[in-house]
């Protein structure tokens, strides 16, 4: 997936999950939101998990 594209889905789904596995195999799921007044980065809200 090119950056243009994945700006775009951004721009037009500006709510998501975002799921990682932890070390331990369990998943990780974060819900993460983009302030459409913002630059184009998504921020990810860091835990005490790593």
């Amino acid at each position: 997936m090119a950056i243009a594209d994945v700006q775009k889905f951004i721009a037009e789904n500006h709510r998501g999950v975002f799921v990682a596995r932890k070390r331990d195999g369990l998943p990780q799921i974060t819900l993460v939101t983009r302030d459409s007044s913002l630059s184009p980065l998504l921020v990810f809200p860091k835990t005490g998990d790593d």
